[in-house]
C-alpha cells in the first residue's frame, strides 16, 4: 500500500483514506486482511487515481405561486366553473333535498296511517333517510370545493353560510329545551 499503516484504499470509489475504518468519500467500510502478516512488497504498477467526482447538480425548484405574483393566486375560468357547479349542486341538496324528501316522508306517513298499512309506513323511513342524507351530501359537496377550489368566494361564502345555520339550529336547540323545561315546570307547579 503506502508507507503509512494507517492508509488505506477503498474497494467500492478507490478513494486513499488515512483515518478511520469508513471511506471519507462513499462510507464504504474498510476491508480488513484475515491475516494480520505484512504482505510482501511486490513491483506494483501505480495505480490510476480516481477520477473526479463531478459536484452535484441542484434540481431546479418546482414553480409554485407566490405571494409576489398576483397571477398565481388567481383561479383559472374552469376552475371557478367547477366550483361553482360543487357549490350549486351542494345548495340544492341542503335545501331542495330536505323540502322533497320530507314532503314525501310526510306524504308516505299519512297514507299509510289513513291505509293503516304498515308497509307503506316503514316505506316512508326510505325518504327519511335520504332527507338526511341529503343534508351530509350537501356539507361534503361544500368542502370538497373549499378543499379544490380555496380562492373560490362562492365556495367562502357557502361555507360561512352553513356555519351560521349550524350555530343557529344549535341555538334553536337549547331554546326548545329550555321551553320545554319551563313548561313541564309551569305543569308540575300548577297541579296538572
Amino acid at each position: 500500500m503506502s508507507e503509512n499503516n494507517n492508509e488505506w484504499k477503498c474497494p467500492k470509489c478507490g478513494v486513499m483514506n488515512s483515518y478511520g475504518n469508513f471511506c471519507g468519500e462513499c462510507g464504504e467500510p474498510k476491508v480488513i486482511a484475515a491475516s494480520f502478516a505484512p504482505k510482501p512488497a511486490a513491483a506494483a504498477a501505480p495505480e490510476p487515481s480516481p477520477a473526479p467526482v463531478p459536484a452535484p447538480v441542484a434540481a431546479p425548484a418546482p414553480s409554485q405561486p407566490s405571494g409576489n405574483n398576483p397571477s398565481a393566486n388567481k383561479e383559472t375560468p374552469e376552475d371557478k366553473k367547477a366550483a361553482e357547479k360543487l357549490c350549486i349542486i351542494s345548495l340544492i341538496c341542503m335545501y331542495a333535498g330536505p323540502a322533497v324528501f320530507g314532503a314525501m316522508f310526510y306524504g308516505l306517513e299519512s297514507l299509510g296511517e289513513s291505509l293503516g298499512s304498515e308497509v307503506v309506513q316503514y316505506l316512508a323511513l326510505i325518504p327519511g333517510i335520504l332527507y338526511c342524507a341529503s343534508w351530509v351530501a350537501a356539507i361534503v359537496l361544500m368542502i370538497m370545493a373549499r378543499v379544490k377550489y380555496p380562492k373560490n368566494t362562492f365556495a367562502k361564502v357557502l361555507m360561512w353560510i352553513y356555519i351560521g345555520q349550524a350555530i343557529l339550529s344549535v341555538i334553536a336547540v337549547i331554546l326548545f329545551v329550555i321551553l320545554c323545561a319551563a313548561s313541564v315546570s309551569y305543569c308540575v307547579n300548577s297541579g296538572w
